[in-house]
């Protein structure tokens, strides 16, 4: 997690943002501050903490921007990996941009999402539009979002360039969205990435041909010589909005953060991996689909084989009616299998009140050892005590019978403020 800093970054940021709003007109001012109490228990600790969390944005006419957001937070844990008893003030975000003619600047600590993942920087980052070109330049030091371990370097530098097309004379392509970029990590080791990505589709009006559109994005690794990611493929539109998707991945999972049903997802995998796979999605009506999956897989470490899915979901077709989704998953790995089973239920309970369910069954055939079962349920409910006070509740629960198993709860009080609403 991000702690507070005293880094010449952060401290020309809070400068300027306060000469900035000593100096403004017509500006407003949103945020919202939480109370969290929270506790957890996994296969390697147990976790108890209590936390204050304040998110402030500012912003002028459009124009300017600047936003704050920090955490205190008092926690408990029995795991020789983390601290046991300690009490942080962690500056997750501060930051100040400017949009200046066709672009944009960004000074502070800010979240960030490229290809090398999701990550905060401390340092800059600098955009500009012309007509169907954009253009991205950053730079500064890396810094590890909670959950998500997708950077790890002192320092990083980088730049992108974006063409689009649209409306060409062709009876087969009518838009191209490209990218290309490098970034550059330094820290124990240097390493240059050449980012691309190329997107072309035909428009869904076309008469003659089935829309169509082709995708091929990777990175490549410079040092070691190395393609790192690649996804490649096509999608195939029908006239009842029917789609046809084959594709071809190759990549490794960052570790980060997973959702409920990625974590029971078969083909999930924490080493480099590569996947065929073919999709069909067919939407029966507005409001319900079902779609059919299958995939070829190889590991880097670990058994290859062979998986199938199945699944069908269902918006709500009034207010109050029900949403929901289920999903079968089939993995053969050599001799090992894997069935996985789930159920996602989303609800309005009242005008105030929103809430949803989650459960997955697992069961993991396993030749070297013993056979596992696993059985998890997640749940979460938020209510609107007032237009600016909400109440979430969140919880979850996995029975794993090889492991120890693994909860989650969570209060959060949040009350959200916007001085509009106050008429200044």
């Amino acid at each position: 997690m991000v702690r507070i800093s005293s880094s010449p970054v952060i401290r020309s940021t809070a400068g300027i943002i306060i000469i900035s709003y000593s100096t403004a007109a017509y500006a407003s001012v949103a945020g919202r501050i939480d109370f969290l109490l929270h506790t957890e228990q996994s296969a390697d600790y147990t976790l108890n903490r209590i936390e204050e969390q304040a998110e402030i944005s500012w912003r002028n006419r459009n124009t300017k921007e600047a936003g704050l957001q920090f955490n205190l937070r008092h926690q408990y844990s029995d795991s020789f990996l983390r601290d046991n008893h300690n009490t942080d003030l962690q500056i997750r975000q501060i930051f100040f941009a400017e949009n200046i003619s066709a672009g944009r600047y960004t000074l502070g600590r800010f979240n960030r999402s490229d290809p090398l993942g999701f990550y905060t920087l401390d340092g800059i980052s600098i955009k500009y539009q012309a007509k169907n070109w954009k253009t991205d330049f950053h730079a500064g030091r890396p810094l590890q979002i909670e959950d998500y371990k997708t950077v790890d370097a002192d320092s990083v530098r980088g730049i992108s360039v974006r063409y689009y097309a649209s409306q060409i004379d062709n009876p087969y392509v009518q838009n191209i969205n490209t990218r290309i970029g490098w970034q550059q990590l330094n820290g124990e080791t240097k390493q240059n990435y050449m980012h691309w990505g190329i997107t072309a589709n035909s428009n869904t009006e076309a008469e003659t041909t089935p829309p169509v559109k082709v995708f091929f994005n990777g990175s490549y690794l410079h040092e070691q010589n190395t393609l790192e990611t690649l996804d490649t493929g096509i999608q195939i539109y029908s006239k009842k909005q029917d789609i046809m998707r084959f594709s071809y991945s190759r990549w490794q999972p960052r570790q980060a953060q997973l959702s409920f049903r990625e974590r029971f997802y078969a083909v999930y995998a924490n080493e480099r991996q590569s996947v065929l796979q073919g999709d069909f999605f067919q939407s029966i009506n507005w409001h319900q689909k079902y779609y059919l999956r299958g995939r070829k897989v190889w590991r880097q470490r670990g058994n290859n084989g062979c998986g199938a899915t199945a699944g069908f979901e269902q918006q709500s077709v009034t207010e109050k009616a029900l949403s929901w989704q289920v999903q079968w998953d089939f993995l053969i790995l050599d001799e090992d299998y894997i069935h996985s089973l789930y159920l996602q239920i989303n609800k309005n309970i009242s005008a105030t009140t929103l809430a949803y369910f989650n459960t997955a069954v697992q069961y993991q055939h396993n030749e070297s050892s013993d056979n596992n079962q696993l059985i998890a349920l997640q749940s979460a409910m938020q209510t609107m005590l007032r237009s600016n006070l909400f109440m979430t509740f969140f919880g979850r629960y996995i029975y794993n019978e090889n492991s120890k198993n693994e909860y989650r709860f969570d209060f959060r009080f949040s009350y959200r403020f916007d001085n509009r609403q106050w008429g200044l």
